[in-house]
Parts: C-alpha cells; structure tokens; sequence
C-alpha cells in the first residue's frame, strides 16, 4: 500500500521543482534584460555626450573665428585671417556633424551662415585699408544684438540636449530597476520553490522510513507465521 502511494507522494516535490525552475529561468531572463538595459543606456548616454560635445565645438569655433576677425582687423595679421579660415571650416564640420547626428541645428544655420558672410566683408575691408569701418560696424548695437541672439540659440540647444539626456537616462534606470527587481524577485522565488521541494522531499523520506520501522517492529512482535502469495 505504502509503495502504491509513492508516486502521489512525491508529486509536491515535482510541483515545487518545477515552479523553482520557471522561476530560475525567469530571473536569468530578466537578468538578462537589466544588462542589455544598462548596456543601453551607457551607449545613449555617451551618444548624447558626443552631440553636447559637438554643439559646444561649434560654439567654440564661432568664438575662435569672431576673435581672429577682431584681431585680425586690429593688427593687419595674415595669420589671424588664418586663423578665422580654419575656424570657420571648424564651425561648418560641426554643423555637418550635428546635423548626421540627427540633431536639428537650422535655427543656427542661417545665423551663422550670416555672421561668416559678415567677416567675410570685414577681411575685405582690411583689404582695402577700411579696418576702421569694420571695427564700427563690430561695435555696431545690431551686430552685438545678433551676436547675444546666437549665443542664446547656442545655450538654448546645449540646454535642450542635456535635458534629453537626462530624461532619457532616468527611463532607462527605471527600466532597468524594475528588470533588476523583477529578477531580484524571481531569483528568490526560485529559492523559495527549491527550499520547498527539499523540504518536501525530507518529509516524504522521513515518513517512509517511520513507516518502514512500523513495519519492522510490528512484524518482530508477531508470534504467528506469515504467508506471502502472488500470481507466480
């Protein structure tokens, strides 16, 4: 009798196995998840680094360009013309890269496609010994006016970008933390149904050997012969 109630007996145990393995691989899977998640969110971070780093690049050339022009009218240098030729050629590459970055920068295209056009006459005016009218029109309040607006397209984009950034890496940390805690969970309950089987399985040792040492005392206190008999 004891033998036939085996199989029923063990089936806690199974149950309690199998629930620790679904469990199991749900905390590999979401384990899994919360490491591509971080993996991602360092790749978009560093991306948006890289388009913040551009943008600032950008502002810096401009700078660079707009204190050549001025030294170069002040002094008459051939080299700080030079100089204002590579940093404009600096200032189109970051525009070009911001824009591959898929960032939208026309609101500073226009702009600062005028300001070089404006230098650009500027150096001519050297050229032909009117420096001094380029200084003016430099000090000029519209000229100061435009240059105050660009800086504040400048500060408006790096602004924008960085609160991209920042919103984008708080979702990606909440997505990951509920991953995490998701498999931080299922982890336990797999201990938890791991735990269980084992318990279950000393219960199930523990009462068959009670049962086998009934047995044996109740057979060693029988006076009377015992006849076993089958089909053979």
């Amino acid at each position: 009798m004891f033998a036939a109630l085996r199989p029923f007996a063990a089936i806690p145990t199974r149950l309690a196995l199998a629930g620790a393995a679904v469990m199991a691989v749900l905390a590999l899977t979401l384990g899994g998840l919360a490491q591509r998640a971080v993996v991602e969110s360092q790749s978009v971070a560093a991306a948006e680094a890289r388009v913040v780093a551009t943008i600032e690049d950008a502002q810096i050339h401009l700078q660079n360009a707009a204190l050549a022009v001025r030294d170069g009218l002040a002094t008459g240098d051939p080299g700080r013309w030079s100089a204002f030729e590579d940093a404009t050629a600096r200032l189109q590459r970051a525009i070009e890269t911001a824009r591959a970055q898929g960032r939208a920068i026309d609101e500073l295209s226009a702009p600062l496609a005028r300001r070089v056009e404006q230098w650009r006459e500027f150096r001519e005016f050297e050229r032909l010994g009117r420096a001094d009218e380029a200084a003016r029109r430099i000090a000029d309040a519209s000229y100061v006016e435009r240059s105050g607006a660009i800086d504040a397209a400048f500060a408006r984009l790096i602004d924008g970008e960085r609160r991209v950034a920042a919103e984008r890496a708080h979702a990606l940390a909440a997505r990951t933390g509920a991953l995490l805690a998701g498999a931080a969970a299922a982890g336990l309950a797999a201990l938890a149904g791991l735990g269980l089987a084992l318990a279950t399985a000393r219960r199930m040792r523990d009462s068959l050997t009670a049962d086998r040492e009934r047995l044996r005392v109740a057979f060693d206190a029988m006076n009377e012969g015992i006849l076993f008999y089958g089909p053979d």
